[in-house]
């Protein structure tokens, strides 16, 4: 089978082409492509034909299985910037999900308007990727979201800044849909009392600020997280 798949893959693109996004239509589409098994954004390209999709699953042949997203093209950007939020969540027994409030803003260092695709630091917001060399690089690059808001409002109007807020009711919402969907898959996800488990969960807003779902991180990395959070109570030491 690992040697017919390569001319399954084509044909199912070739159809897929055919069928649903003919070449008169979404002539400007753009998709992301990423493997499942990687972190860091590792191998994350960005594809705008199926030729430039098969070229990069054929790249990296021992990469079994691969996530392919449409790319939101029109994301909402802060100071010239992509962003993407990265929403810690906490999982406790079968099952009560708790989302956390402080949410985490991760900025591209590049602006966003004039990259092209193939300047991948102003399209993937991931600090592996935007890896910041300067503490002033690292302020730029990971914030807080409530920061965020209000330079949003400054940047964009009062109206703007009411929508920013309304983000972390409906990223609740989509948690919620994300859990209810997963959990009756024992194979895939498995809820177990007197246990708990974290998960960071990234979404990225588009220009009407709706959020969308990227994907959900287990063990995800607080690295990014020192500069920024601070202790809310000190546990003494002996």
């Amino acid at each position: 089978m690992r040697a017919q798949a390569p001319q399954l893959l084509e044909q199912l693109l070739l159809d897929w082409d055919d069928s649903i996004a003919p070449k008169d239509q979404h002539p400007h589409s753009v998709w992301i492509a990423k493997p499942s098994m990687t972190n860091g954004g590792s191998g994350v390209e960005l594809v705008s034909s199926t030729g430039a999709l098969l070229k990069a699953l054929r790249a990296n042949p021992d990469l079994r299985e691969w996530v392919v997203q449409r790319y939101i093209e029109r994301p909402l950007l802060v100071d010239r910037r992509k962003f993407h939020l990265r929403v810690y969540v906490l999982c406790v027994g079968r099952l009560q999900v708790y989302v956390c409030k402080d949410i985490l803003a991760l900025f591209s260092l590049q602006e966003y308007a004039s990259a092209t695709l193939s300047e991948r630091n102003a399209h993937i917001t991931n600090t592996c990727v935007q890896n910041p060399e300067s503490p002033e690089e690292e302020r730029r690059s990971v914030q807080m979201w409530d920061e965020v808001i209000e330079a949003i409002r400054q940047e964009k109007g009062a109206d703007a800044g009411v929508a920013a807020e309304s983000v972390f009711g409906e990223v609740c919402k989509t948690v919620g849909d994300v859990f209810n969907a997963v959990s009756p898959e024992q194979t895939t996800f498995m809820a177990l009392p007197n246990c708990f488990e974290l998960f960071g969960f990234d979404f990225l807003l588009d220009e009407a600020f709706h959020p969308w779902f990227l994907e959900a991180n287990a063990e995800p990395d607080f690295k990014q997280v020192r500069h920024v959070c601070t202790p809310r109570r000190q546990l003494p030491m002996d």
